[in-house]
Formats: C-alpha cells, sequence, structure tokens
C-alpha cells in the first residue's frame, strides 16, 4: 500500500510540479511569501473544506476568520518544517474554473520563503503535494460515487425495459392465443352455418310441403 501511495505521490508530484508555485499575497499580516496550489475543477470553498480536513491530521482543526477569511492552525507539528511549532495560514480562491490555495507558513521569526531554506521549502511544497493528492482522492471518491449512482439507475431502468419485454411477450402469447381461439371460432362457426343453412332448407321444403296443403284443402 505504501509502494502504491508512494508512486502515485511520485506521479501527482510529476503532474503537479509547475502548478504548486511560490507566491507572495496580501494576507492578514501583510504581504507575505507562501506556497499556492491550482485545484481544477474544485470551487474555493471545497478546497478550503479539504484544506481543513487535510491539514487536522498533523494537529487540531483549523479555524476560519469570518474577517480575514483565512483558515488558522495554531502550532502545528511539522517536523519536515521545523522542529518547533508553527502556525499555518490558508485561503482558497476562484481561479479559472477552480481554485488557487495559497499557504503561508510562519516559522517564528518569518515565514517560510522558497530562497530562506531549501530543504524548508521542498518539505512544504510537499505537503502541498500531499494536499493536492488528498483532493484528488477525495474527488475520484466523489467520482466513484456519481458513476456508481448512474450504473445504478441505467441498470434500473434496464430492469425496467426487460420487465416492459416480458409483459409485451405475454401480451403477444395471449394475442397469438385469442387469433387462434379466434380461428377455431371462424371454422366452428362456418360449420354452424353449413348446419343451419341444410336446417333452413329443411325447413324451407316443409314450409313449402305446407303451404301446398293448405292450399289443396282450400280448394
Amino acid at each position: 500500500m505504501r509502494i502504491y501511495c508512494t508512486a502515485l505521490l511520485l506521479t501527482l508530484t510529476t503532474l503537479l510540479s509547475a502548478q504548486v508555485e511560490w507566491t507572495r499575497k496580501d494576507m492578514s499580516l501583510g504581504m507575505q511569501p507562501g506556497l499556492s496550489v491550482y485545484l481544477p475543477d474544485v470551487d474555493d470553498k471545497a478546497a478550503e473544506k479539504h484544506w481543513a480536513k487535510y491539514i487536522k491530521e498533523y494537529g487540531e482543526k483549523p479555524k476560519r476568520s469570518r474577517k480575514t477569511k483565512e483558515y488558522f492552525s495554531d502550532n502545528l507539528l511539522l517536523a519536515d518544517l521545523s522542529r518547533n511549532p508553527i502556525d499555518v495560514y490558508a485561503r482558497a480562491y476562484e481561479d479559472r474554473g477552480g481554485s488557487q490555495l495559497v499557504v503561508w507558513f510562519d516559522m517564528g521569526d518569518d515565514f517560510l520563503n522558497r530562497d530562506s531554506n531549501y530543504e524548508q521549502y521542498a518539505a512544504a511544497e510537499e505537503l502541498m503535494l500531499r494536499y493536492a493528492l488528498f483532493v484528488a482522492e477525495l474527488q475520484t471518491e466523489d467520482n466513484l460515487t456519481d458513476a456508481e449512482k448512474e450504473l445504478k439507475k441505467r441498470q434500473d431502468h434496464l430492469k425496467r425495459l426487460k420487465r416492459k419485454r416480458d409483459g409485451y411477450l405475454r401480451d403477444i402469447e395471449d394475442a397469438k392465443a385469442r387469433i387462434k381461439k379466434a380461428e377455431q371460432n371462424l371454422v366452428e362457426n362456418k360449420r354452424e352455418q353449413e348446419q343451419t343453412m341444410l336446417s333452413i332448407e329443411e325447413q324451407e321444403r316443409i314450409v313449402n310441403l305446407i303451404q301446398r296443403k293448405l292450399k289443396e284443402l282450400k280448394n
């Protein structure tokens, strides 16, 4: 499992390395350096929600400021970044049909800068890439859930179509049975008509015979 995750992370690093960038952006403590990652097809609210869930693994759940709209994590223990607890600020912005999550790392004496410490910056970049992977996994899970719902919907539709087909086949069989019965009725009707015609001829003969006899009696 770890080998799979590592391979997946390396693949994601290759795909997203150009999208994880150093930036300098205005935040609650002024214009500060930070890291940003672009998340296609993820709106800003979802990006922040995912960040809060992701970063919680390293400490307490971050608090969101209504005034600054930033998520603040106090005294996080990020061993790869620093031996001492650090403060982390994050905020997402809408960008190109997705969102850009910007994260500022307050190291205590200054904010993390790409030129200050390469190892620390690389560790922060990996943290961001792992977050992007985390979001990608959540998106994939959501996509799988949606796909499974759509599959179930289509399977149910197929079941309904099959039930209708069975009904149509029953209608056809019933119709065939009615046709066969009607054909038998036609044969029987023809036989009865022939017998009735014979009986009518016989009755006409009797009527004619009686009429002649009556005529003779009157004469």
